[in-house]
């Protein structure tokens, strides 16, 4: 990796500093990041998932879909969507 694009991936600079290679080398390495690394749901996301599938499993009964996830029923009341 030449020492301008290192430059590029670590601090900002300017539009005119950047050689036409360099330029084409980020944009490659961005668009190659941006394929590799799907995005992921958080632990949040997760969890509502699984507390909303299970009140619809469970026809919205809150204690069976609690008992079912082995979490207290304040929890789903909480997190309930």
């Amino acid at each position: 990796m030449s020492a301008s694009l290192l430059s590029i991936l670590t601090e900002r600079i300017l539009a005119d500093e950047l050689s036409v290679e360099d330029a084409r080398a980020v944009v490659i390495r961005h668009e190659h990041y941006k394929r590799v690394r799907p995005v992921r749901p958080t632990l949040r996301q997760i969890e509502d998932a699984a507390i909303r599938e299970a009140l619809e499993r469970h026809d919205g009964n809150c204690k069976q879909a609690a008992e079912e996830l082995g979490i207290g029923i304040t929890t789903i009341y909480r997190r309930k969507p």
